[in-house]
């Protein structure tokens, strides 16, 4: 433990900053450093963070002749990115004469999107765009509404 006129001289003899890295501990804890570079890397640090933490647009894409135990997967999945805060995007692929009965896939999405109502609610209504139909699902349900 060095005196702070003490700390303050070296620092100024090396041509660098005395820097309070740590505050709210007992002594505080003071560092010599370039201040400058010391708040380029903690704005460099908060820009990453904040980064990280924003929701993405996850895309969960299912057939209409997906197999039970597939689309339960494939819904749990989509269920744990709802619970981390990510919006989900269904996407009902069809090829061939699946496109003739597009009614019958909307209404398969509105079921999946039913069974994760209690996670998730609907944004984005089944919509037809070519080949698919897809509908966006945005956290907070029943479990959310729940919590909060």
């Amino acid at each position: 433990m060095i005196e702070t006129h003490v700390a303050q001289a070296l620092a100024n003899e090396r041509g660098l900053d005395l820097v309070e890295v740590a505050a709210n501990v007992r002594p505080p804890v003071c560092r010599i450093m370039s201040y400058g570079q010391f708040r380029y890397e903690q704005q460099k640090r908060k820009k990453a963070q904040a980064k990280n933490s924003a929701p993405e647009l996850k895309v969960v894409q299912v057939r209409p002749k997906t197999d039970t135990h597939d689309l339960e997967t494939k819904l749990s999945k989509a269920r744990g990115f709802l619970e981390k805060g990510h919006r989900v995007r269904l996407v009902m692929r069809m090829r061939g004469r699946e496109n003739a009965y597009g009614d019958r896939w909307v209404e398969q999405l509105r079921e999946i999107a039913e069974s994760l109502k209690d996670v998730g609610e609907v944004i984005g209504a089944p919509s037809s765009e070519g080949r698919a139909i897809a509908m966006t699902l945005q956290p907070g349900g029943a479990k959310a509404a729940k919590q909060a």
